[in-house]
């Protein structure tokens, strides 16, 4: 059966929760397309390029058929302020050669490439509070931050960028839709969007 690839941090991972975009693009593409999720939660594009040999293993050999499509969905932990971070020209540093990976060694004829959403400040200090330090009182997720990491991707699959020719998707993430401030709430996660698709 053909696959499609999602790659990404936590929220490709824990897509699949209750109805989430993963469970959904799933149940789309049920008895026409395997959905092989390789999110991994914490990572930006920067942990992904160091690890990327062990996405997926099994893409080796002769009877490699690559997946028909491959998303890519980071953006969240690169534009934090931690240990995650970098800065906005080394992640689109980092997609450009994420892109030519899946596409000329690869071989995935299809990459869309998934904006990272708006973060809700208030709620994501909330979120850190009730399962990390109830002493916190600032978040080390900024939204302005993290709008300049989707204005990136936006720009890369514009005409005349970097992935040029192409469209990228826009995730329909209210701030009453999250669930901890910085993804995708579980029950309102649907796949939605305009998609980049080369």
């Amino acid at each position: 059966m053909k696959e499609i690839l999602l790659i990404g941090d936590s929220l490709t991972e824990f897509g699949y929760r209750f109805d989430g975009w993963v469970a959904q693009l799933s149940n789309m593409f049920a008895r026409r397309c395997d959905v092989v999720n390789r999110g991994l939660s914490g990572y930006s594009t920067r942990w992904v390029l160091n690890r990327f040999k062990y996405l997926p293993s099994r893409m080796e050999g002769a009877d490699y058929e690559p997946p028909v499509l491959a998303t890519l969905f980071f953006g969240a932990n690169d534009a934090a302020e931690t240990y995650q971070g970098i800065d906005v020209e080394e992640y689109r540093q980092n997609i450009v050669e994420i892109v030519r990976i899946l596409k000329d060694e690869l071989k995935i004829p299809r990459v869309v490439i998934i904006a990272p959403p708006p973060i809700v400040e208030a709620a994501w200090v909330q979120y850190l509070q009730l399962t990390r330090d109830p002493s916190i009182t600032e978040s080390n997720r900024i939204d302005t931050r993290t709008k300049l990491f989707s204005d990136a991707v936006l720009e890369l699959c514009a005409d005349g960028g970097a992935l040029g020719g192409g469209r990228a998707v826009a995730l329909d993430t209210r701030p009453s839709f999250t669930h901890d401030g910085s993804g995708l709430a579980d029950d309102q996660a649907n796949v939605r969007g305009d998609f980049y698709v080369d």
